[in-house]
């Protein structure tokens, strides 16, 4: 009986302590902060691959413009982006970020500054 309530504990242990050995992943939704030369708040979704591809509407002179924002984080955390308008590329993310936050610099069409951005989900 000794023997069988002391498995039991042992298992019940190791079993609620598995969340500690949890990996944590850079995958799932961000919020990314544009600053400086034009200003916006993206929802950004990093893949399980850490690749993101995200579409996009940014208002600029009173008129909107589709645009796709994709790339690649790599296991570094070194996080390197494309921004697409109208099918071509307008301009580049970079930056580094870690399981809950990261910043960089962006320009596109002439413009540029830094981002932020934190992990929501």
């Amino acid at each position: 009986m000794k023997k069988k309530l002391i498995i039991l504990i042992s298992s019940v242990m190791i079993i609620t302590s598995c969340s500690i050995f949890e990996k944590e992943t850079l995958s799932g939704e961000w919020q990314l902060n544009l600053i400086g030369d034009y200003q916006q708040t993206f929802s950004l979704f990093v893949d399980e691959d850490y690749s993101f591809n995200q579409n996009a509407v940014v208002n600029m002179n009173g008129r909107e413009y589709d645009i796709k924002i994709t790339g690649m984080i790599s296991e570094d955390g070194s996080m390197m982006g494309k921004i697409y308008a109208m099918g071509q590329q307008v301009g580049e993310l970079t930056g580094k970020v870690n399981y809950e936050t990261g910043e960089g610099k962006w320009a596109a069409a002439g413009l540029g500054g830094i981002w932020t951005s934190s992990k929501k989900s």
